[in-house]
């Protein structure tokens, strides 16, 4: 019942605004990539121009291990808004998740500039300590704390840099924290 309202909600492009990654949601949660592609291909048939909709391809594509598919659909999606920043986020943890990690920084900082969400500080701070600069990823977890203090930083964000710095009793705290964060990265720490 679902996949029939979601492709209903598909033959009218007005509605791809408003719900562009419910398609997606429901099929690649339940691990049904293949799926997922067809109805978000079909939905960027219908709405060539969104930036949330050729990034949610590429997101399928990373959940289904097609990293080199999702480097090239982030591009594309980044030739037509290039100042679109989960965008450029997301091709950095495609870049991550392939071990190009001076590529992922380049894409991560680009992000930050767009955006400055603490998301992405969170996947650098991953990324320059699997580089080795472990004094940065220090740095940057010291700017996370303090920025904390001010406004809301996700505790998977901060979880992320524990993690890449080895301290795995601070990175569990911050991973439980965020499993029940409202609005927290839940499809990233289950996948």
């Amino acid at each position: 019942m679902a996949r029939k309202r979601n492709i209903a909600a598909l033959s009218n492009s007005n509605e791809l605004r408003d719900r562009p990654s419910l398609v997606r949601a429901d099929l690649s949660n339940l691990k049904r990539f293949d799926d997922s592609l067809v109805e978000l291909r079909r939905a960027e048939e219908l709405d060539p121009l969104s930036p949330i909709i050729g990034t949610n391809l590429g997101d399928t594509l990373v959940f289904a291990r097609r990293y080199d598919e999702a480097i090239t659909q982030y591009k594309r999606t980044l030739v037509r808004n290039p100042n679109f920043p989960y965008a450029h986020l997301a091709l950095a943890r495609a870049y991550g998740a392939k071990g190009m990690y001076p590529e992922a920084i380049a894409e991560a900082r680009t992000s930050i500039e767009l955006n400055s969400g603490s998301a992405a500080k969170g996947f650098l701070g991953l990324w320059l300590a699997k580089s080795g600069k472990r004094d940065e990823t220090v740095k940057l977890l010291g700017e996370l704390k303090q920025e904390s203090t001010r406004n809301y930083v996700q505790s998977f964000t901060l979880a992320l840099i524990y993690i890449a710095l080895g301290d795995k009793e601070e990175a569990l705290n911050h991973l439980e924290k965020a499993h029940v964060e409202p609005g927290g990265n839940r499809q990233l720490l289950c996948s």
